[in-house]
């Protein structure tokens, strides 16, 4: 029962922060998942190379917490009512979101300058397509309006035929963890086809705006205390 509760924490870690985005008319939000926007302000490793102090940290630490919680709250709900295990979740996101933000609007101003090319950096890395629609980006790559609609419609069409998947997903946590790795492929699409409409010029700006080079490494290791990633609790693909 216990590896069971782990693995369905997982699958909504992983699959339903990024198929939040997807919403009719909405295009996809920067930031859903952990590895974008503000919320890499709870990654270790981000932190370290923005010299985070102890305040720092104990308030992301405070945030992440709470949203685990409110996961452990939602998942009994993704087998009998995911609508209301969604909304929890999506109330939960925004909870989340609300709280990074102040925490990144009160970073001195040279941890905000190398935070937003570590933003970059990684939305490079991870081929989010999400980037472009930012303003820091758009106003960096000076990209033209036609530039910029073509992106919103790149970014629409990936989340209409995300939208697709993720509703016919509904109430299988297998689907839906198949689901998150073919969005994941369908937004690297997106993401190579937008890189190929840059400018050489905008193509260096984009490359300097990553600033120097650095090592990200992604938070995932067990959800209970003193689970380094290889307890008997560590959920597998394979318990879907």
């Amino acid at each position: 029962m216990r590896k069971m509760t782990m693995t369905m924490i997982l699958a909504a870690l992983l699959v339903l922060p990024a198929l939040a985005q997807f919403r009719p008319g909405g295009g996809l939000g920067f930031g859903g998942g952990g590895q974008s926007g503000d919320a890499l302000l709870k990654n270790k490793s981000v932190q370290k190379e923005l010299k985070f102090t102890e305040e720092q940290t104990k308030a992301v630490t405070e945030i992440g917490a709470k949203q685990m919680e409110a996961i452990k709250e939602a998942f009994p709900l993704f087998k009998d009512d995911m609508e209301k295990a969604q909304e929890m979740m999506k109330k939960a996101r925004e909870t989340e979101a609300a709280s990074l933000k102040k925490v990144a609007e009160d970073l001195t101003n040279d941890q905000k300058k190398r935070f937003e090319q570590i933003k970059i950096q990684v939305a490079a890395t991870n081929k989010d397509v999400n980037v472009f629609k930012t303003e820091s980006v758009i106003k960096t790559l000076s990209l033209t309006e036609k530039q910029q609609d073509s992106i919103k419609e790149t970014i629409d069409v990936v989340a209409k035929d995300s939208k697709e998947l993720f509703d016919d997903a509904k109430g299988d946590r297998k689907k839906m963890f198949e689901v998150g790795k073919k969005v994941t492929e369908l937004r690297g699409e997106a993401f190579d086809k937008v890189v190929k409409m840059l400018s050489e010029d905008q193509k260096k700006s984009w490359t300097e705006a990553q600033g120097d080079k650095f090592d990200f490494k992604p938070d995932f290791g067990g959800f209970g205390k003193g689970n380094k990633g290889k307890g008997k609790d560590q959920p597998k693909k394979d318990d879907f």
